[in-house]
C-alpha cells in the first residue's frame, strides 16, 4: 500500500502481505485510502460533522480499524487465516469503500454516518469473530504463565458409555474446559484422544482438535484449539466453538466458529510425558501392548 494510505507493506511480512494480495484484501484497502487521502477540506469538515462525538473518526478509520489487520493477522496462528476468513474482512472493508464512494458521488452526509457507525463497527466484529480476542506474544521465551497439564480417566456423559472412559483435561488441576462462556462442555473418549498419533500432540501443519463436546442435553457442538509446539513449549490456542457433531479426528473451518478463551501454553517435556504416561495407562488397562508415543 502506497504511504498515502495506510502503509500495510511496512506492518505485514512477506506471508500476510501474499496472503492479504490473494484474496484481495490489499485492492479494497487501497482504494479506501485513495479515497481518503483525495478528500479535500470541505470533505475532511464533513467527514468531522458526521460524526461529533467521536472526534477524529477518520483517522481512527484508517490507523486504528484498517492500518492494524495486518499487525493483527501477525500474531496469530496461521490456521485462523482461511479463503473464508479473509473474504469476510473483505466483505467488511468493501462495505466502507461502497459508503466512501457513495459518498464521492452525492455528498450526502449519510454515507459518512454509515462509514464511521455501522461499517466500523461490522469491521471490528467480523475482526474478533475472525482474529479472536487473545494472542500469544512473538517471543516463545517470553514472560507467559507455564501451565501443568493433567490427563484422568472418567466415565464417559451420554450415549457414549460403551466407547470407553473419558479423558478429563485439567489444567493446574481445574476441568477449565468443561464450563466455557456459560456452555457446559464434556470429555471425549479416551480412545478418541490417545494412541500413537494422539490429536493432543503438536502435528505439522498444526490444526484445530476438539477437545471437549457439548454436554448431554445440550445443542451439538464442540470447543477446539490449535495445538502447536511454541519454542520448547506448547500451546492450546485460538479457542473457539463450533456448532454441529465432531470427533478429536475431525478439522473444523475456523470461520464456522467463534471465539472462545484465552491461550494455554504448557512446558512441553511436562505435557509430552503426561500424554505418554496416559496412553501407557490406558493401553494397560485394555492389555494391548504398550506402544510409547512421541
Amino acid at each position: 500500500m502506497t504511504r498515502s494510505g495506510v502503509a500495510w507493506t511496512d506492518e505485514a511480512d512477506g506471508r500476510i502481505a501474499a496472503l492479504f494480495l490473494e484474496a484481495g484484501l490489499t485492492e479494497v484497502a487501497d482504494r479506501i485510502a485513495a479515497t481518503v487521502a483525495g478528500f479535500d477540506e470541505g470533505m475532511l469538515a464533513a467527514a468531522a460533522a458526521a460524526m461529533p462525538e467521536r472526534p477524529g473518526a477518520l483517522a481512527t478509520l484508517m490507523d486504528s480499524a484498517i492500518g492494524t489487520i495486518p499487525f493483527r493477522a501477525g500474531l496469530v496462528p496461521p490456521q485462523l487465516l482461511t479463503s473464508a476468513a479473509l473474504g469476510r474482512i473483505r466483505g467488511a472493508l468493501e462495505l466502507i469503500d461502497r459508503e466512501l464512494e457513495s459518498y464521492l458521488a452525492d455528498r450526502d452526509r449519510a454515507h459518512l454516518q454509515n462509514v464511521f457507525g455501522d461499517g466500523m463497527q461490522n469491521l471490528y466484529q467480523v475482526l474478533r469473530h475472525c482474529l479472536g480476542f487473545w494472542r500469544l506474544p512473538r517471543d516463545p521465551a517470553g514472560p507467559v504463565p507455564i501451565r501443568k497439564l493433567r490427563l484422568e480417566l472418567g466415565v464417559c456423559d451420554g450415549q457414549d458409555v460403551a466407547a470407553g472412559p473419558a479423558l478429563r483435561l485439567l489444567v493446574d488441576g481445574q476441568e477449565l474446559l468443561a464450563d466455557v462462556s456459560r456452555r457446559r462442555y464434556t470429555a471425549f473418549p479416551a480412545a478418541e484422544l490417545l494412541g500413537i498419533a494422539s490429536p493432543l500432540l503438536p502435528a505439522d501443519p498444526a490444526r484445530f482438535v476438539p477437545l471437549y463436546r457439548a454436554a448431554p442435553g445440550s445443542p451439538a457442538g464442540c470447543i477446539a484449539a490449535v495445538i502447536h509446539s511454541w519454542g520448547d513449549r506448547i500451546a492450546w490456542n485460538a479457542f473457539r466453538h463450533f456448532d454441529g457433531d465432531y470427533s478429536p479426528a475431525m478439522q473444523p473451518e475456523p470461520a464456522d466458529g467463534w471465539p472462545v478463551g484465552s491461550p494455554r501454553v504448557f512446558d512441553g517435556a511436562q505435557y509430552r510425558a503426561e500424554v505418554r504416561r496416559i496412553s501407557l495407562a490406558v493401553a494397560r488397562s485394555a492389555g494391548d501392548p504398550p506402544r510409547a508415543t512421541p
